[in-house]
């Protein structure tokens, strides 16, 4: 009898019916492709197929508990940095809608800036991210974004998620909206949150971030050659040109570092 070795270099080997949903050689074929030839360098053709499928199992058993955990997670909308996917490592984002807000550049105790912060606004809407926390271990989150409040929002939502998670979106209160005085929009920070949209919803999405948002008349802070906003993402030079062309459309005001230094404060 030929050496398996032989015979796999000569012929043809069709995959089992039992392995066409599914289970690997190893050999980087698709799964499932009946008729591919497999080379003699894979001759232990049993052993592999036996391991490929374990892996895969384990994978399975592995994905369907990631999912069992996802479906019963709590999910976050964000509307600002939180859209930026670089900026955390939350899982399941998925693109959504979020009805009747807008966004604003709001005044705080927080620092010497502005936080944008979503507010109700009938008739409008603003896009966004949902992505799930975790066991519902909300202390990381709330500790980014304090300053803000942690509010219910699932039924103004619009998203394709396959489930109806609770969802939950962070903004300022009212009783915290001070009047604006010297604080000042950060570029480095304003940089992330349109980079984020171009990467999730192209420019028409940078474009809707802009019209969707008020208080363009808050001087920025151009911080790009020293950011001071700790998450800061390098962009690339459409995206860089996307913030300029928006923000020379809205004649924004934009100071040097030299021109407006950061408040003591801060």
């Amino acid at each position: 009898m030929a050496p398996l070795s032989r015979v796999l270099q000569s012929r043809t080997v069709r995959w089992p019916e039992s392995f066409r949903g599914g289970c690997s050689f190893g050999t980087g074929f698709a799964a499932g492709s009946p008729g591919r030839d497999v080379s003699g360098r894979y001759a232990s053709v049993c052993g592999l197929v036996k391991m490929s499928c374990a892996a895969r199992t384990i994978m399975f058993e592995c994905a369907g508990l990631r999912e069992r955990q996802t479906m019963s997670d709590p999910y976050f909308f964000g509307y600002g940095s939180l859209v930026n996917t670089k900026s955390h490592s939350y899982p399941d984002p998925h693109p959504a809608t979020l009805k009747g807000w807008r966004r604003a550049w709001v005044a705080t105790p927080r620092f010497g800036v502005v936080l944008l912060t979503g507010v109700p606004a009938p008739g409008h809407s603003i896009q966004g991210l949902i992505a799930a926390v975790p066991g519902a271990d909300w202390a990381a989150l709330d500790a980014r974004e304090s300053g803000y409040a942690r509010v219910p929002a699932h039924g103004d939502i619009d998203h394709a998620h396959p489930a109806t998670p609770e969802i939950a979106v962070y903004a300022v209160q009212r009783e915290n909206m001070l009047r604006r005085s010297n604080q000042m929009i950060l570029l480095s920070y304003l940089d992330m949150v349109v980079q984020g949209f171009h990467e999730v919803f192209g420019e028409a999405g940078v474009q809707g971030f802009f019209d969707s948002t008020d208080g363009w008349d808050t001087p920025i802070l151009n911080d790009r050659a020293d950011p001071v906003y700790p998450r800061h993402q390098q962009l690339t030079e459409l995206q860089t040109g996307l913030v300029d062309d928006h923000l020379n459309r809205l004649s924004a005001q934009v100071k040097e570092r030299h021109e407006a230094p950061l408040p003591p404060e801060f």
